[in-house]
């Protein structure tokens, strides 16, 4: 559960992963928003691993998937399945996303 930032946190830019508003307290060493003014983890390691996205496990591409291309802002292999609306790696046969959106988060492109 966030807490209210301290009155004597020293926030600093450029030392954290995510939204420019999520920065690391120099005095205390957790990472406060300081658009809500919470504190949002006791550390950057616990920040990295509850705000990262994951990659889901990939998963066989199915018989019937139709990949498009000029869909998916990555490389030529990812395209979008037209029919069940997932990420496919036609290099590699697999599924990678669920969607566009959880692609875009996982592979660090931002719309």
């Amino acid at each position: 559960m966030p807490e209210a930032m301290k009155p004597d946190c020293k926030p600093v830019h450029g030392k954290v992963p995510g939204p420019k508003e999520h920065l690391l307290c120099e005095k205390h060493g957790h990472v406060v928003d300081i658009k809500t003014k919470q504190i949002i983890a006791k550390s950057l390691e616990e920040y990295k691993k509850l705000h990262q996205p994951q990659k889901m496990k990939p998963e066989p591409m199915k018989a019937d998937c139709k990949p498009v291309h000029g869909k998916v802002p990555g490389p030529k292999e990812h395209l979008l399945c037209e029919k069940h609306g997932h990420v496919l790696d036609i290099k590699a046969k697999h599924i990678i996303a669920h969607n566009l959106d959880e692609y875009k988060k996982a592979f660090g492109h931002h719309a």
